[in-house]
């Protein structure tokens, strides 16, 4: 077994999930059961970083993540909006993004 899958099952079995975000890894702690959830909303938030630095390369990181939140709240909004529609996929929408800012939230202060 070589060290990075070492590292991986330690980990999972601490609770806690690595994630990577614009570059930089974060160990989220985490229950065994939302590993992959959290994975999922780390490829999102770092798709959507990517895609903010792509657009915007002189910024720097903490100005990335302010413009990404602003247009993850914007998504929000829209659905909002539209929340007569399907108002079951806009609540679960709205847990995984307040969710997500707390993470994000945790991330930036440390």
């Amino acid at each position: 077994m070589d060290l990075m899958r070492f590292k991986q099952d330690f980990n999972q079995y601490r609770g806690f999930v690595e994630v990577s975000i614009l570059g930089s890894s974060y160990k989220l702690k985490s229950n065994p059961e939302d590993e992959n959830y959290l994975e999922t909303l780390a490829k999102y938030v770092d798709d959507k970083m990517l895609l903010a630095q792509r657009n915007n390369p002189s910024f720097k990181p903490t100005k990335i993540a302010i413009l990404t939140a602003l247009n993850l709240a914007d998504e929000l909004q829209r659905y909002k909006e539209n929340a007569g529609r399907n108002p079951e996929e806009l609540n679960s929408f709205s847990k995984r993004l307040e969710m997500l800012v707390e993470r994000v939230d945790n991330i930036i202060s440390t």
